[in-house]
C-alpha cells in the first residue's frame, strides 16, 4: 500500500524521499511513493494522479509586491467541503 513509512527502507532512500517530500510540500505538490524494495506497481499512483488532474483548476493573479523576498499565499474557498492544495508562497527575485 502506498504511503510514508521509514520501516525497512534504506537510509539513502529515506533522505532522498524526505527531500522530495519537503519540495512537494513547499510547492503545493504531492509525493507519490512506496518505500518498498520490491518492484513497485505504479497503477494506484497513476489512478490517483488521474483523479487529481481531472479536478485541477488554474488560478492566476498579478502581485503588487516588487521587493525581493518571500511572500505567503493563502487560497480559500467559501465551500467548506473543498480542499485546496497550493504553494505556500513564492520568492520574488
Amino acid at each position: 500500500s502506498p504511503g510514508v513509512s521509514g520501516i525497512g527502507a534504506p537510509l539513502g532512500v529515506l533522505n532522498g524521499q524526505a527531500s522530495i517530500s519537503v519540495l512537494a510540500e513547499e510547492t503545493g505538490g504531492r509525493l507519490f511513493n512506496n518505500l518498498s524494495s520490491t518492484p513497485v506497481n505504479i497503477n494506484p499512483f497513476l489512478r490517483q494522479l488521474g483523479v487529481l488532474i481531472g479536478r485541477q483548476f488554474l488560478l492566476t493573479y498579478i502581485s503588487k509586491n516588487f521587493k525581493k523576498g518571500y511572500y505567503k499565499v493563502d487560497v480559500k474557498s467559501t465551500n467548506p467541503e473543498v480542499k485546496i492544495e497550493h504553494p505556500k508562497g513564492y520568492y520574488y527575485r
